[in-house]
This record gives C-alpha cells, sequence and structure tokens, in this order.
C-alpha cells in the first residue's frame, strides 16, 4: 500500500525494516549484489535468508552491456556462485522468448541464454491456461476442466494458472494448477468440486 500511495521513502523503509525485507527498487550492477547483502546482514545482525531478483533480464553488467545474450550468461553464472559461496539461496524470475514455444513452456523457454537451466537447481514454470492452449495440459484434462471452467473463472476475475517444476536436482518433476484471483492477487491451489466432496 505505501508503494501505491506513493509514501516516503523513509516510511517504506520503515515497512521494510519491520517485515524484515528489504526491496531495492531500482536496477543494480551484478557486482554489487555482495555488498547489498553485506550491508543487510549488518543493519539487521543476521544472516540473510533468500534473495530475490525480478527479473534477470534487467540485472546490469558493466563487463558486457551491449550484447544481452552475454550479460545474461555472465550474471547466471555469478550469481550460481555468489550463491555456492554465501550459501544463500536466489529466486530469480526469467522472461520467455517470445518466438519458439510452440505449446508449453519447457526447460529451454527462458530467454536470452540456455546457461539459465545448466546454473539452476531447479527451475518452474508459471503459465497462463486459457482456451488457445487448454488442450496442452494433461492436468487440466484429469480436473475436468474445459473452455466453459476457464471462461466462468474469467468472469470472477480468476485465472487459471499451471506451475511445473520442469529442473529439480534433488527431486522430481511435477505439476500444479493453480487458480489466481487478480482482485487480490492471490494464488492458492485449483481444487475441483469432485475433491472437495
Amino acid at each position: 500500500r505505501s508503494y501505491v500511495e506513493r509514501k516516503s521513502v523513509l516510511s517504506r523503509m520503515n515497512i521494510d525494516m519491520h517485515n524484515r525485507f528489504i526491496s531495492v527498487t531500482n536496477s543494480i550492477e551484478i557486482t554489487q549484489i555482495p555488498n547489498y547483502v553485506i550491508n543487510c546482514e549488518n543493519f539487521f545482525g543476521k544472516k540473510v535468508a533468500l534473495i530475490c531478483i525480478d527479473y534477470l533480464g534487467l540485472v546490469n553488467n558493466n563487463d558486457f552491456k551491449k550484447v544481452e545474450y552475454d550479460r545474461v550468461t555472465n550474471n547466471i553464472n555469478r550469481i550460481r556462485d555468489y550463491g555456492k559461496h554465501t550459501k544463500i539461496p536466489y529466486l530469480i524470475l526469467s522472461q520467455i522468448k517470445r518466438e519458439g514455444i510452440q505449446q508449453r513452456i519447457n526447460l529451454f523457454s527462458a530467454k536470452s541464454s540456455g546457461d539459465i537451466e545448466q546454473a539452476s537447481y531447479a527451475v518452474l514454470s508459471l503459465e497462463e491456461i486459457n482456451s488457445d492452449n487448454l488442450k496442452h495440459f494433461d492436468m487440466a484434462e484429469q480436473c475436468g476442466i474445459t473452455e466453459t471452467t476457464i471462461m466462468n473463472m474469467r468472469d470472477r476475475k480468476e485465472t487459471l494458472l499451471n506451475l511445473a517444476i520442469l529442473k529439480n536436482r534433488s527431486g522430481g518433476k511435477d505439476e500444479v494448477l493453480l487458480r489466481y484471483d487478480r482482485r487480490n492477487l492471490r494464488m492458492t491451489e485449483y481444487v475441483t468440486q469432485e475433491s472437495v466432496i
């Protein structure tokens, strides 16, 4: 709410500190990440638990300014090294390619660099299911989802999403359907009427 209402930076920092959550809202250089982590740890007197990057394509890299592929490749490999060195997990969002996706997002759909899937411990995809791509989601068919279901959800300002684990170095792959409520931006597992009874 403080961001939407454009409250002062100090007010926003107080909220972030109360929640033990630091938000850096400007694009930063890849080499600055370790300094941000050290400063946060010194400020709070405890180890950083998680670093989220939204999104990988916006992280600057002064060594690779012109070629996006080289910049993203170098950034993801540096982040992997930062994570290994500090034992801090990174949650990194990446866009997908606009071209080349025939049916569904797959492990190789990340935009810019193939190193994204190679350097990652786990890769997840989050994809909207709509009338155009419904036939490509076996899970939706198993749950009895039809075009009517999707239209009814749309009328309730809801979207059906598919969350899939595409890569997992310590386990298997799986997927789950989610109900995204656009009124409050919340996602919950999609439960069919049959499974409730």
